[in-house]
């Protein structure tokens, strides 16, 4: 048996590609003829090249990729963002497992939390951990994670990205929070904000106490803002309030 592939004319003048599996025909022991299978493969090749292209693109993402075992955790291919990240080549980096790269996890507790998708619950699962890199720095990840049960053996795909970025932003707007909230303290001073959408009101800390409330001692709206203003008053600030927004 032979199999060959090239391309062939169809009689408008395009191209196709082609597989032809040829076999000779034997009678007697003498050749008497052959038989030839053509196969269009356009879309075999097609499909391929989309998978090539994808895998290059995955291959080449700057978020981490992982594959591994949905038994033994152990990872089975991972992309250059994966090993670039964490400074591991590519034969250290398979013999680690999804859990060994997250110092907070145990075999155990990494099983644990994937159960859900192991039991068909979810389809897919996020979750926010740390990696540890080789060199024993770590920094923080948001884990998104898919059960594939159809392949042999089942593998779990983690797509993995650094959310340092994001921590930090996190952390600076928390702390310029606490900033205000220390200078509004000190100054006696309070603010609100008020989403005239949804009627959702929010005050700083320093209103609660000025109105002789605990922090957060109910969920702040306009109306509860009128209801702590001395009756005589509170036509004045409805009017203030509405010559604001016309004029807004």
């Amino acid at each position: 048996v032979s199999v060959n592939q090239d391309v062939y004319w169809r009689a408008d003048g395009t191209s196709f590609p082609a597989r032809i599996v040829s076999r000779p025909m034997v009678r007697d022991g003498k050749l008497v003829g052959g038989v030839a299978v053509f196969s269009d493969i356009s879309q075999h090749l097609m499909d391929e090249k989309v998978k090539t292209r994808l895998g290059r693109i995955l291959e080449e993402s700057d978020n981490e990729i992982y594959i591994f075992n949905a038994l033994t955790f152990k990872f089975i291919q991972v992309n250059q963002g994966a090993m670039t990240n964490l400074g591991y080549d590519d034969d250290e980096i398979h013999q680690l497992t999804a859990y060994g790269i997250k110092p907070e996890f145990t075999r155990e507790s990494f099983a644990e939390a994937v159960a859900p998708l192991i039991r068909r619950e979810i389809r897919l699962l996020t979750l926010e951990a740390n990696h540890q890199r080789k060199n024993g720095t770590t920094y923080p990840v948001e884990v998104r994670l898919q059960l594939f049960d159809s392949e042999t053996p089942p593998v779990f795909v983690a797509i993995i990205t650094d959310i340092t970025e994001r921590r930090q932003n996190e952390e600076s707007l928390r702390r310029s929070q606490q900033n205000l909230a220390n200078a509004q303290r000190i100054a006696r001073i309070g603010s609100w904000e008020w989403d005239i959408r949804t009627g959702d009101l929010f005050w700083t800390d320093e209103i609660f106490q000025m109105f002789g409330y605990e922090p957060n001692a109910f969920k702040a709206t306009y109306e509860a803002f009128l209801e702590a203003i001395h009756p005589a008053d509170r036509d004045a600030v409805t009017s203030g309030v509405n010559a604001a927004l016309e004029n807004k």
